[in-house]
Parts: structure tokens; sequence; C-alpha cells
């Protein structure tokens, strides 16, 4: 850290050598080091002393699913986030021309399906964003066929229905489809084998303003 006024020209040979080398006597002023806790200190703090007036909810079907599909997400994938800009004026006026024509055929034209439409190019034009990973085999599935998850919150928890062939599908296809998927998923009757195998998953906060 520096003092107030400071400039990247005050900065010492000395104070760069402590940084990437914090070996003893780097830097002569540098607090002392705080201890390494042990494996017991850095266990998981104890659960919430619970109360009078709490409710207790079973943990178990799709919830528990959920969450444990969730924390291995989190100890198997790296995460990273990504955020751009761009101009989606041409995809306002295509919708905005569309729209009259979905109505009539019974399909609420979102801007969801034209998002699909373009991960779908994306996927074929570099196959390796749809792909999965065998770590059983060491080996890493190249998948010939596109199927989207489009992720949906229900009152169970957020869960996947499947857009399969999702890059052979017209745009009013897929809003159809979309549209079927996510009704039957919150009302739970969305079939088994619509709910997995998804080779590549988008996650729509369209309902929160995204």
């Amino acid at each position: 850290t520096g003092t107030a006024g400071a400039t990247p020209s005050s900065t010492t040979r000395e104070d760069i050598v402590s940084l990437v080398d914090p070996s003893p006597g780097a830097g002569r002023n540098e607090a002392p080091e705080a201890p390494v806790p042990s494996p017991a200190a850095a266990a998981a703090p104890p659960p919430v002393p619970a109360g009078p007036d709490d409710e207790r909810i079973p943990f178990r079907g799709v919830r528990r699913a959920i969450a444990e599909r969730m924390a291995m997400s989190k100890r198997t994938a790296p995460h990273f986030t990504i955020v751009e800009e761009v101009d989606f004026s041409e995809v306002v006026r295509w919708r905005e021309e569309a729209a009259g024509h979905a109505k009539a055929r019974g399909v609420d034209l979102h801007y969801l399906p034209f998002i699909v439409r373009a991960v779908c190019t994306a996927l074929r034009e570099h196959p390796y964003l749809n792909a999965s990973l065998d770590e059983e085999k060491g080996e890493i599935v190249l998948h010939k066929r596109v199927h989207v998850g489009i992720a949906a919150d229900t009152e169970d928890g957020l869960v996947v229905p499947v857009v399969r062939d999702a890059d052979r599908l017209p745009v009013l296809a897929l809003a159809a489809e979309i549209a079927r998927l996510t009704d039957a998923a919150r009302t739970r009757r969305a079939k088994p084998e619509e709910l997995r195998g998804s080779t590549f998953t988008i996650t729509s906060t369209g309902r929160l303003g995204g």
C-alpha cells in the first residue's frame, strides 16, 4: 500500500522485489504474516442456531439435485465473467416486423430465440465450445449435435429444459419450443429426458430486466 500523493515513480526496486519474492528481509517495514489456519480452523462454520419460529422444509428431490449439481460445477469448472455491449438495433427491428406474424401463429416472440440462434452459429464455428470432458477416459468430447439448455426459474429452483437440435430450428420454432419447455418445467410436467443432455446452456435474466 502507498501513502496519499504517492506516484508510480516513487516505487523502489526493493518494493517490487518484496512483492514478487516476499522472502525474509525483502521488505523492512512489512507487518508480520498471519498464521496459516489449520484444517480444523478452516472448516465450515457451524450452522445458524434454530429459532422457535423457524420452519423446516425437507431438503430433497429437485432442490437437493440442483444444489448438488451447482456445488459440483463450482468445484470442477473454472468460473469467469465477460461483459459485452452490443448494438441490438437490427434484432429489435426484425423482431418488431415478425411479432405480428408470430402472434398469428400463437407464438409470443421474445429476444431469447434470437440469442439462441446466434449461440448456435457460434457453436458451429467453434466446436470446442460445444464440448464436454470425459475425465474417466481422459477425452474431450466434441458433440456433433447442438442441444441448448435454457435455465428456467421455477418454484422448485433452477431447472434446465433442453432444446434438442436447436441449430436446426428457425427462430419462430425456437420461440415455440422454448415457451413449451419452460412452461412444462414451471408446471412440473417436463419429462426427465427434457431436463438433461444439454451441450451448452443459456441463463436468461429477461424476467429480471436482462
